[in-house]
């Protein structure tokens, strides 16, 4: 829990700033990614919805998008951590432990300077986004745009008794984003979840929560993991900006945010349920709104597994001012 600029100052400048030359070269390097400008083609994303759509989109609309199919170990890196926040946006598997190894889906910073997705485990599917740090703005006074240090709760369920592990990440003037699902253990039911408690005040900590209830589980635990992103001035006591009210998909449903892609990004905070292959997902993506001509945010839930897939989450301001 931060409790002061420097609390939440990241260590090295020198870290946030890598050179021009190796982001150039970490673009190209990066063939999977769709790469937006103020015009751009963005084709859709399911392998259902072929059609090509033509947009005019602002720098804030660029939620980069970018699939890992694993069998075993998958990871690649996405977006300079010094230029971009990164956040899942998808996860769907076969996670029941079974085969003896871990099981997940994970968007985490790593030594090379780079936001990673990985997954492990056959049949794991995840999707990160980014956006760019620049599209974040406060109320332009002493504006900071500061991402926290992984957050993580590890629940590791007795022979009898379910395990509820509880971890502060930053203030309520921060949002908590999750990043891994459901990292590493067996998923059966609502017993099994993460989730991001975001604060209801600017001066007291969000929560990452882990909860597992399987009991006769190989790898015995549920591990969430979270990253917080501050926009404005420290210590200001302003409360983030977030669109409306949290979202929430179960079953097999599909849900229109009514937010903006250059309004807002959208991310969950609560991921939940049985997993048993491809036909068990959560996701956030974007989709084209004929009317107006730009995206819009969309939350899904998908099981073959009854209605145990459950997801909530929120959408937080590009711009934090008060609104």
């Amino acid at each position: 829990m931060p409790s002061s600029q420097a609390a939440k100052q990241p260590s090295s400048q020198a870290a946030k700033q890598p050179s021009s030359q190796a982001a150039k070269a970490a673009l190209f390097a990066l063939p999977v990614l769709i790469l937006c400008g103020v015009a751009c083609t963005v084709q859709r994303e399911d392998s259902e919805h072929t059609q090509v759509a033509r947009q005019a989109l602002g720098p804030c609309a660029q939620t980069l998008q970018v699939y890992a199919w694993a069998n075993g170990v998958w990871d690649q890196p996405i977006r300079p951590t010094s230029t971009h926040f990164c956040w899942l946006s998808k996860a769907s598997g076969d996670f029941d432990g079974d085969n003896g190894t871990p099981a997940g889906v994970y968007v985490q910073p790593q030594s090379d300077g780079y936001w990673h997705l990985r997954a492990e485990s056959s049949g794991a599917i995840g999707e990160a986004r980014c956006a760019p740090l620049s599209c974040f703005s406060g109320d332009g006074n002493n504006d900071v745009r500061w991402v926290s240090g992984g957050f993580g709760a590890i629940a590791i369920s007795g022979l009898y008794n379910c395990d509820h592990q509880v971890t502060n990440a930053w203030w309520g003037d921060a949002a908590t984003v999750l990043q891994s699902w459901p990292g590493p253990g067996r998923t059966e039911g609502t017993g099994e979840y993460v989730q991001s408690v975001l604060s209801s005040s600017p001066w007291t900590s969000s929560q990452v929560v882990a909860n597992d209830c399987q009991h006769n589980d190989p790898y015995p635990w549920i591990q969430a993991t979270a990253h917080s992103l501050f926009v404005g001035t420290p210590s200001g006591g302003k409360l983030a900006h977030y669109t409306g009210v949290p979202f929430s998909v179960y079953g097999n449903y599909t849900l229109n945010l009514n937010v903006y892609t250059d309004d807002a990004f959208c991310f969950f905070t609560t991921i939940k349920g049985r997993f048993r292959g491809g036909g068990e997902a959560v996701r956030v993506y974007p989709v084209l709104e004929q009317s107006s001509g730009r995206y819009i945010w969309y939350a899904q839930s998908k099981s073959q597994q009854g209605t145990s897939v459950s997801a909530t989450g929120r959408c937080y301001y590009y711009h934090q001012w008060d609104l």
